[in-house]
């Protein structure tokens, strides 16, 4: 193990740090508060079950702060529209997730991850590896039922990048540089050329419960 000492100039970085860090936060404040104002927050959200760190212990994965913040601001719920719906999956909502562990729920059989799995004994196999192995697709939310949001999880969790999965195409596409908030506001603007289901959400938006 080897140690660096950073000498007088420690402080001075160390400020440097928290003012970055503090520029990023508000940023991604910001992009919630925007997606707060074209889709309402309930006023009672419902199914903040869990704490995050009993839900990332379970996960064995840190989330992104503008998911968990998105989770904490709306709760379990689906976004309608007077076209299509997304579902942001709540990982805080035991009741939504059964029984048993959520790392077992997002791997089970005919869960999401276990259809990728299954397409690489096909001509369209995934691309990327598949949670929980290191950096896999960890999925997160549906686009009208059975099209797939994920993270791919690379790096640090705030710079996950969004992978939209087609099931139609059987077709992975990474929206580099779209973290979920980023994401999430691009699909209420309409802002995604070329992948309809993405850009199927259309004004006026709804925070409703999850319709089956």
């Amino acid at each position: 193990m080897s140690r660096h000492t950073l000498g007088g100039g420690g402080s001075a970085i160390t400020l440097r740090l928290v003012e970055c860090s503090a520029r990023k936060s508000e940023n991604m404040n910001a992009t919630l508060k925007t997606i707060s104002k074209l889709l309402r927050p309930p006023d009672s959200p419902r199914g903040l079950i869990r704490g995050w760190d009993v839900v990332e212990q379970e996960i064995g994965l840190a989330l992104p702060n503008d998911y968990k913040a998105f989770i904490d601001l709306y709760g379990t719920g689906q976004v309608s529209s007077a076209a299509g719906w997304a579902v942001i999956w709540n990982f805080r909502d035991s009741s939504f997730w059964w029984e048993g562990s959520l790392s077992d729920r997002l791997t089970e059989r005919y869960s999401a991850t276990d259809s990728y799995r299954q397409s690489n004994e096909t001509e369209w196999p995934c691309p990327y590896p598949i949670y929980p192995e290191p950096r896999g697709l960890l999925p997160f939310g549906s686009v009208v039922d059975v099209q797939n949001l994920n993270w791919l999880t690379v790096g640090r969790a705030n710079r996950w990048d969004v992978v939209y999965f087609d099931f139609d195409g059987s077709e992975f596409t990474r929206l580099e540089g779209d973290s979920f908030c980023r994401c999430l506001l691009k699909m209420l603007r309409q802002e995604y050329e070329g992948t309809e289901r993405l850009s199927s959400l259309k004004p006026p938006f709804e925070f409703t419960e999850i319709r089956g």
